[in-house]
């Protein structure tokens, strides 16, 4: 097979392996194997969309590790640019999702420096030392696919929907792992 229809494989496969984890969590497992959550499950549609949004992201992380396996020493040496792109995407990868609204550590972050006068002192600082733990952590987790797109895809252009797809595959894990999720006074 070429790499366009191994692409299109691993996308078919997972999309239809997310949507049967996803019908099995939802309607067929013991409800207390469930986590305890007050997230109400999401509308078929929107999860096949979402569903196929994730695999999309997770079939080209797929080819692009498959087309780069067998020079993976040079595709994990650190650059400037590999590093800041991974730094990027960790501070705008979205850790929880309410009411339809991404929290991203950055903004965590901003929102702990910007009003330390609006909180506590304990309590900004809290703030501040978790948005960092978790955006050092996310930092990590992109490394290895910022990696692989800066040095497997030549054009910028191309390299820029790639992040946007996977931003995008992030937020739409978190929405099928999470539910709808809204906050409630």
């Amino acid at each position: 097979m070429n790499g366009t229809v191994k692409t299109r494989f691993y996308l078919l496969t997972t999309g239809v392996f997310l949507v049967i984890l996803w019908v099995y969590f939802m309607f067929l497992a013991p409800r207390h194997a469930l986590p305890n959550t007050s997230a109400d499950p999401l509308a078929l549609p929107v999860v096949l969309c979402l569903s196929a949004l994730l695999a999309g992201a997770l079939a080209s992380l797929v080819s692009l590790f498959t087309s780069n396996r067998h020079r993976l020493r040079a595709v994990l040496r650190p650059s400037l640019g590999r590093v800041s792109a991974a730094f990027v995407m960790g501070m705008l990868t979205p850790f929880a999702v309410f009411s339809g609204i991404p929290w991203i550590a950055g903004g965590l972050l901003f929102f702990g420096f910007a009003s330390p006068f609006q909180m506590s002192f304990w309590g900004s600082l809290t703030m501040i030392w978790a948005a960092a733990v978790g955006a050092g952590a996310l930092t990590a987790i992109w490394y290895l696919p910022s990696a692989l797109i800066i040095s497997g895809v030549k054009s910028r252009t191309k390299r820029v929907a790639l992040f946007a797809l996977l931003w995008w595959g992030a937020y739409a894990a978190l929405l099928l792992y999470s539910g709808h999720e809204v906050f409630q006074l």
